[in-house]
């Protein structure tokens, strides 16, 4: 990560919690729309940070996810620590269109081709539902080290090709 600090919203980590979860879950946005009585494009603006997640929309959200708001909101209250450790810096008001660093990378990161070829391969990929686990306390989810992580997300972006290891006998 730069020296520069980075910003981000605690609203932008809800939304990158959600989408996370939507995505693994294979929810589609349709679905998400119908539980919060908006259109699926309404649904899509708000998920991508062009419209305000109200807290009915919240609600209607983790009912669709089948969570809990508030063990939705633990995540993000667990992941906002992580980025501070790398120099992101969370507002508790939304930030003008283009200052939320998080956002734009967000947005790249669920776009890119290496998120694509992530997901056929789960073991690779750490899910933000893995923070605060007991059996792997200290794992950082994927998403978080594309965010933090200038050669991880150069990885990620060239479509996260499987490391290979070899070994001498």
């Amino acid at each position: 990560m730069s020296e520069k600090s980075m910003n981000a919203s605690f609203s932008t980590g809800l939304l990158l919690v959600i989408k996370e979860i939507r995505l693994e879950r294979g929810i589609h946005q349709g679905l998400i729309a119908q539980y919060i009585g908006k259109t699926p494009n309404a649904w899509t603006k708000i998920e991508n940070g062009q419209s305000t997640l109200t807290a009915d929309a919240l609600f209607g959200v983790c009912n669709a996810l089948q969570i809990q708001p508030s063990y939705m909101l633990s995540l993000v209250e667990r992941l906002v620590p992580i980025f501070n450790s790398s120099g992101w810096f969370f507002q508790n008001y939304s930030l003008e269109e283009g200052h939320d660093d998080l956002l734009k990378l967000m947005l790249t990161y669920f776009n890119s081709s290496g998120y694509e070829a992530l997901k056929s391969r789960p073991y690779d990929r750490v899910s933000v539902t893995s923070i605060g686990n007991l059996y792997l306390p200290s794992i950082t989810p994927t998403i978080v080290r594309y965010c933090c992580e200038s050669d991880f997300r150069e990885w990620i972006n060239n479509g996260a090709q499987p490391l290979t290891t070899s070994i001498t006998l």
